[in-house]
């Protein structure tokens, strides 16, 4: 009798991540392997529901191989403007509206140091240039004892100010975040 209710829990929490994983972006399966050197079928994910309040436009997972911890997943959106402008980039993610957006994934460390950043869905009319991979990989080892300056140590891409600041914006605010709650 216990080992078919320790069969039925081991199958109950099986469907339960595989759940998750059939949310996860396609292209996220390819980077997780070569990033974190394991098969994707290895990993397993948990969702630490850390945006209890206020900023809700993302899932932050803890990522296991055979129950160790080799990294975090955050799959997020970042709203951006219309054609015309908007006013606030950091009221731009946090607001609720009539807004184009784009959504996007990293990878991180045990750490919460920057390993990847991947735009996976661009739903904007302007400012594509911010899925160049290049571009992208300038993000590479930030962590909360990192600034990110725009047109810096991240460079300014024409035609996609608004979408490259409200994804330095998004970035900044979740490593911060998690960087100063407990997570188990």
């Amino acid at each position: 009798m216990k080992i078919f209710l320790l069969l039925s829990i081991h199958f109950f929490i099986s469907l339960t991540s595989q759940d998750d994983r059939d949310n996860f972006p396609k292209s996220f399966w390819r980077i997780a392997e070569s990033v974190w050197k394991t098969e994707s079928s290895q990993l397993t994910f948990k969702d630490l529901s850390i945006f209890e309040s206020g900023y809700k436009k993302g899932v932050f997972y803890k990522v296991s191989n055979n129950q160790q911890l080799i990294g975090y997943l955050y799959i997020g959106k970042c709203n951006t403007c219309r054609a015309g402008g908007c006013k606030n980039i950091k009221q731009l993610n946090f607001a609720e509206g009539d807004y184009e957006y784009f959504k996007y994934f990293m990878l991180l460390d045990n750490d919460f140091k920057i390993l990847q950043v991947k735009i996976f869905d661009y739903q904007a009319t302007h400012g594509h240039e911010i899925m160049n991979k290049f571009w992208l990989s300038k993000f590479k080892g930030y962590n909360v004892s990192k600034t990110i300056v725009y047109g810096k140590n991240i460079d300014a891409i024409s035609g996609a100010t608004v979408s490259a600041e409200s994804l330095i914006f998004d970035i900044e605010y979740i490593i911060s975040l998690v960087s100063t709650i407990h997570i188990n």
